[in-house]
């Protein structure tokens, strides 16, 4: 009943949020990890706010560099402890009419120590070949356009 309670408070607080960019004009500085453990599996986490896996994201602080930011939301939301972390890429867009820009990292041999948070629920490692079926659609294709090259 409490986990419950706890999906619709951050469900609801995750709308508002979003609510929020909308009518900020202030830019949205994401970044997003592509996260590949010692084995070379994918590490993905499932939301308490939404269904479905995800790659790790967040959003850089003000003033904060994106890897500052990547290796800060990795450290919250998966419990990185140590990664080679680089930049593959950088996309710019509109979110309504606030300007997004989004970086991309890899991190290779990863090696993190899950806990427990309440935007979190699950974090999981899979093989590259055996994505779970309900991966978001964005996750999906920044990991297609990855093993592209």
């Amino acid at each position: 009943m409490l986990r419950r309670l706890l999906r619709i408070g951050m469900t609801m607080a995750d709308r508002v949020r979003r609510i929020g960019w909308r009518y900020s004009k202030a830019p949205l500085k994401g970044v997003r990890g592509i996260v590949l453990d010692e084995a070379g599996r994918i590490v993905l986490v499932r939301h308490s706010y939404t269904h479905g896996w995800y790659l790790p994201t967040g959003g850089a602080k003000r003033g904060e560099a994106p890897e500052a930011a990547i290796r800060r939301e990795l450290r919250e939301e998966i419990g990185l402890e140590q990664g080679e972390v680089s930049e593959i890429g950088h996309s710019a867009d509109l979110l309504g009419q606030r300007p997004h820009s989004l970086t991309t990292f890899v991190v290779r041999n990863a090696v993190y120590r899950p806990r427990w948070s309440l935007e979190i629920e699950e974090v999981a490692a899979f093989a590259l070949a055996a994505l779970p079926e309900d991966l978001s659609p964005g996750s999906r294709r920044a990991i297609a356009a990855f093993l592209e090259g």
